[in-house]
């Protein structure tokens, strides 16, 4: 029974694998976005405004998201951010309009904002109960993707030759398979139990993080400068 249920947390294991890669295909969308924006007719201050939206979007939701994810489930919590991704997605396909980038934009940062660290507690929750490197693991996730977005932006510019909004709803089939491929993921790992108010436990998380462990924080201003600064450069390059 005992290696019944290991091979299952395998399989589990792989599968989180998969859905990591899935949903990080990015790179679909990045050779038509300014295209999609030029044709919704959006001015460089309303396309810069829009990022920052997103950005803020996901910066805010970031802490409270993982809390939830930590407190009651990581698992419901990535399921919910690929569908509410897909949704921001899936909307940009029919937006003409600022405001309807607008609502596209909170809805994918809020989704990212949902995923960003669940899968991560996952994967490591699932490494550590296989008795595998964490570290390995994440390195050679992390190997794979920057391949994967090369053909993700290959197919993106084919699609896009065909139709600028194809690459949108790609990515969004993309995010709804990453629903469907959570279903197989098991929920395992330590559950946060606390007997703070929601909000003093999260600004104890903060201050933690950011004054009380140095390392800790350099690494999260060393992640959050990498993820941002390329997003930045992709819209500064792309035109």
């Amino acid at each position: 029974m005992e290696e019944l249920d290991r091979k299952k947390l395998r399989w589990s294991f792989r599968w989180l694998q998969v859905e990591t890669i899935a949903t990080s295909m990015a790179a679909l969308v990045m050779p038509v976005i300014n295209l999609v924006f030029s044709d919704i007719g959006l001015t460089q201050a309303q396309i810069g405004l829009s990022q920052a939206i997103f950005m803020g979007t996901a910066l805010l939701l970031d802490v409270p998201t993982g809390w939830l994810a930590d407190r009651f489930s990581r698992r419901a919590a990535n399921m919910l951010g690929d569908a509410v991704a897909a949704s921001g997605f899936l909307l940009y396909v029919y937006a003409d309009s600022f405001a309807m980038v607008i609502m596209c934009e909170v809805l994918v940062g809020i989704g990212i904002a949902l995923t960003n660290g669940a899968d991560v507690a996952l994967l490591k929750a699932h490494a550590e109960a296989l008795g595998e490197n964490y570290r390995k693991v994440s390195s050679r996730l992390n190997a794979i993707k920057p391949i994967v977005s090369i053909f993700a932006a290959i197919a993106g510019a084919w699609m896009g030759t065909q139709n600028i909004r194809w690459p949108m709803l790609a990515h969004a089939l993309f995010f709804v398979a990453g629903v469907f491929i959570s279903l197989k993921i098991k929920e395992i790992g330590v559950r946060r139990k606390t007997e703070r108010h929601p909000l003093r436990d999260m600004y104890e998380i903060t201050k933690y993080t950011m004054r009380g462990h140095r390392q800790l924080s350099w690494r999260v201003f060393a992640a959050a400068f990498s993820g941002n600064s390329t997003h930045t450069a992709v819209f500064l390059l792309a035109p």
